[in-house]
Formats: structure tokens, sequence, C-alpha cells
């Protein structure tokens, strides 16, 4: 039957000619419609809100989660969806939109319709050399896992001593950034201790010690030596 407004009458014939008549009015609604939206691929970290979804003739609404995230409200049309844990390890959530019809004494069935979405978490990863002299540099790898690839942001990077930021984004613009801090060697040092020549001629011992820069150390040790620079 097609929505709209009827009138229904029962005619009550009587034998004796008394005959009654009643009337009343029905209006059948249209039945609800609704469209919970495109699938989708979100950030890690973002929330997502359905704003292509649609919904007609419906007395309520529900939207109901196949994962562990949260709803702002899960009675409107365009809510706020925060996915949750184990959500982001699935990497995949299905929302369902339920609307019930506006007839009464649930005369309507309930429709239902699902979006999915797909949660790209990005991985980075840092591996750094080592500086061996103080002043020096040494290289960084970074690569990258997860999300969508191509990636940006990867890649061998030539630095010196400190702190350093990177970060790395997909091709859908999901980020992951990590810090890694680079040390060096103390600068090296070098020391001589001298005994003294008592003689004309004769010798004595220079000691050289070394401190700073990467041991283990070539030139230290003890020589015995005669008079002059050295």
């Amino acid at each position: 039957i097609d929505p709209g407004i009827y009138t229904l009458r029962n005619i009550q014939l009587s034998i004796h000619h008394c005959d009654t008549i009643e009337t009343g009015t029905i209006k059948v609604f249209p039945a609800p419609f609704v469209f919970a939206g495109d699938d989708k691929t979100i950030c890690a970290g973002n929330s997502f809100v359905p704003s292509d979804a649609k919904a007609e003739d419906f007395s309520l609404l529900l939207w109901t989660s196949s994962g562990d995230g949260m709803f702002d409200k899960n009675d409107i049309l365009h809510p706020v969806y925060l996915p949750g844990k184990n959500d982001l390890i699935s990497g995949t959530v299905t929302l369902t939109i339920t609307a019930t019809g506006q007839g009464s004494d649930g005369s309507c069935e309930q429709v239902s319709d699902q979006v999915n979405i797909k949660i790209n978490t990005v991985i980075i990863s840092a591996t750094a050399g080592t500086i061996l002299c103080n002043g020096g540099t040494t290289s960084v790898t970074i690569t990258a896992t997860g999300g969508t690839s191509p990636y940006t942001g990867t890649g061998v990077f030539v630095v010196s001593a400190g702190k350093h930021d990177y970060t790395v984004t997909d091709v859908n613009g999901c980020t992951a950034t990590t810090t890694i801090t680079i040390s060096e060697p103390a600068p090296l040092m070098v020391s001589s201790t001298a005994g003294t020549i008592l003689c004309n001629g004769g010798t004595t011992s220079v000691t050289i010690t070394a401190t700073g820069g990467t041991s283990p150390y070539t030139g230290t040790g003890v020589f015995v030596v005669s008079a002059g620079k050295h």
C-alpha cells in the first residue's frame, strides 16, 4: 500500500434497518531509509564522522560498532566515533546504523546499513650508526611499515651528534614520528709525562696516555728517548 491517509468505514446492516456506520482514518508512513556512507580509510589516532550518511522517514536512529570504540552520541545521524584499542589492533571496524520507522507499535520494520572503516597505523623505525670521533658524523636509516605505501620521509640521513626528529607520511597522509639522540665521544686528549736525563748523552722515558675519543688507542705507552724534541 502506498503511503498516505486512508479512510476506513465499518458498515453494520441490521435486519431491523438499524444500520450503523463507523468511520476511522489510518496513516501509512513510508518505509524508513538509511545509508551509512561509503567505506573510508582514516589514520590511527583520528576520530571518524560519517558525514555522508543519510536517513529518511525514521523516528529513531541508533549507531553500533563491531569494535570497542565509542560514539559521542549514537542516536544522531552524524556522530563522532573514536576507535578503541582493539579497533587499532585489528585495523578495521564496521559501524552499523539502524533506523526505526514512524509507525506505532513496531508496525514499520527496522532497516540497517553498514560502513567499513580501515584504520591506517604507520610504524616508523630508526637505526643509527656510531660517531667514532668528536665532531664527526654517522648515518641514520629511517624505515616504515603499516599504513599504505609509498612513504615519504624514509631513507638514509647523515647527521652529527644531537637530537634528531623524523616524520614518515604514507600515501593517505597518515604520519608517524620518532626522535633519536646521537652521541659522540669526548674530544681526544693526549698527555705526556717525561723523566729526567741525568747525564749528557743519556736517555729517559716518556709515558704517553690518552682520554676521550674511542678506545683502544694506538700511540700510547712508554718510550725511551734521548734529549731533543719528540
